[in-house]
């Protein structure tokens, strides 16, 4: 899709940018420019360009009703996690009124390194993301999603994906991929009780397309899915959620003694990426996701997706069976 040609929210991004730049506090002696459409999955990010700056807008992904605290939670995560280094530095947010309400968030814009897959990641990277992992686990937020246990992490994606499956309009196709995943979890769930966990804090959904690395860091981008858990859930989640391949722990990650503990994480990082694909196919056979975010090859990539880890899932759990010990 041209820039030119990109519609969000109902308006061209042009109208929308106009909207923004006459609602926005931080703007007003800036001419903004569409720098495209970004990655994202919980988002719409475009970047802008200013006199002055690059900056990531980001806005919702899905069409429905917007809760009244828009990105008041997320603001406050990248306030308490930029002062570290860890994050983006957050800039504003806001509601923009074009023609509807939209709420936004404007981050600074992190020039770096992003690699295309984990097993591309060299060792000294690896390093900076180990120890960017370390600090964010013994960081401060108030605003993270608390969870006491590894079952509680289980919980929070089947529940939001077997909502997001009751509503009118999900294929059944789609519905018949929740109904492989369920009696997994179930498995699942009968051995998160053996998993370690810690109040410390945890992403939630790492994965090389939100680590940037610069100057010998990694800085860690949407923060949307940060809670409270161990931080070799972290690292178990990014060996399993690439679409092409799935890697072993790297040593650089862990400490002696720790890459078994990380295996174990496996099925329950799993449990969280299908979830979270199906409820993306739930919302896309609704009709409730931006039109700029939505097309047939990228539909189809994610069933695929959604059964490739589905079928690693189930062999993880009937190979594996020391994830109970």
């Amino acid at each position: 899709m041209s820039r030119a040609s990109l519609t969000v929210h109902g308006v061209p991004v042009e109208d929308l940018l106009e909207a923004l730049h006459e609602t926005s506090t931080l703007l007003t002696d800036s001419t903004l420019r569409f720098g495209g459409l970004l990655g994202g999955w919980s988002n719409l990010n475009l970047l802008l360009t200013s006199d002055r700056r690059r900056m990531v807008l980001k806005l919702p992904a899905r069409t429905t009703a917007r809760s009244k605290e828009g990105y008041g939670v997320l603001m406050q995560r990248h306030l308490d996690l930029s002062r570290t280094g860890l994050s983006p530095r957050p800039l504003e947010t806001g509601w923009i009124d074009a023609p509807v309400e939209v709420p936004y968030i404007l981050l600074q814009f992190v020039e770096g390194t992003v690699y295309p897959a984990p097993s591309a990641i060299p060792i000294s990277a690896l390093s900076a993301l180990r120890r960017a992992i370390d600090s964010l686990n013994t960081a401060k937020c108030d605003s993270a999603t608390a969870l006491s246990r590894p079952s509680d992490l289980l919980d929070l994606h089947i529940d939001a994906v077997s909502s997001a499956a009751d509503r009118s309009g999900v294929s059944s196709d789609t519905i018949a991929l929740l109904h492989e995943l369920l009696p997994l979890a179930d498995a699942v769930r009968s051995h998160c009780e053996h998993l370690p966990w810690s109040g410390g804090l945890i992403h939630g959904d790492l994965s090389e397309s939100n680590i940037v690395f610069r100057e010998g860091n990694a800085v860690l981008l949407d923060l949307e899915s940060l809670s409270t858990g161990h931080r070799l859930y972290d690292v178990a989640h990014l060996t399993v959620q690439n679409a092409v391949e799935v890697i072993d722990c790297p040593p650089t990650l862990v400490q002696e003694g720790e890459t078994e503990v990380v295996s174990r994480f496996v099925p329950l990082a799993l449990v969280a990426v299908i979830s979270w694909s199906i409820e993306r196919l739930a919302d896309m056979d609704s009709g409730l996701i931006e039109t700029a975010l939505v097309n047939e090859t990228t539909y189809r990539s994610i069933r695929r997706y959604v059964s490739d880890k589905i079928a690693l899932l189930r062999m993880t759990l009937s190979g594996n069976p020391s994830i109970a010990q």
